[in-house]
């Protein structure tokens, strides 16, 4: 006998995913994400837990090291420039001394 597929409701796609509703529904549309297997009332769509496994271990696998190397790039520049424009603290003793 079968085992019944499980299935997962929007929130969990969202945390299993870490999508915002409205990039799933984009991605959706675009069909980069596969649609809702049922709905099982009007307003309650849901996703069978293998298509949405699917979907990440193909993002992972299409992911390249220069594409983690980039994101790293860019958030280590974002970070140093946020720093050099924090205004620098003085303190009391600083401030005595000059």
């Amino acid at each position: 006998m079968e085992s019944a597929p499980r299935l997962l409701r929007k929130a969990q796609v969202l945390e299993r995913t870490c999508l915002g509703r409205t990039k799933l529904h984009d991605l959706i549309r675009a069909g980069g994400f596969p649609a809702p297997a049922v709905y099982l009332s009007e307003r309650l769509p849901v996703w069978r837990e293998s298509d949405v496994s699917a979907w990440i271990e193909a993002r992972v696998a299409n992911s390249t090291g220069a594409q983690r190397a980039s994101v790293v790039e860019r958030m280590t520049a974002q970070r140093r420039s946020q720093r050099r424009a924090a205004p620098r603290r003085t303190t009391l003793l600083s401030a005595e001394s000059a």
